[in-house]
């Protein structure tokens, strides 16, 4: 699991405004790392769209800084 997500997952999402529950093991009890997010029933369509955005500039963000790091 990506340390950072493992490590402080609010620290890396209070910029994104979200909250996330991460994991791993998915795959086989040790490979597959994913990301689970609970927005309310009520959520509407652009409030879908907002949250995407964020997700995907969140993932972006940390695999920039991921290959910046090795």
């Amino acid at each position: 699991m990506c340390h950072l997500l493992a490590d402080d997952p609010a620290g890396l999402t209070r910029d994104y405004g979200l909250y996330i529950y991460s994991g791993s093991g998915m795959v086989d009890g040790k490979s597959g790392d994913h990301l689970m997010l609970a927005p309310a029933l009520s959520i509407s369509e652009e409030e879908v769209e907002m949250l995407v955005e964020r997700v995907v500039r969140l993932v972006e963000d940390y695999f920039d800084e991921y290959d910046r790091s090795t």
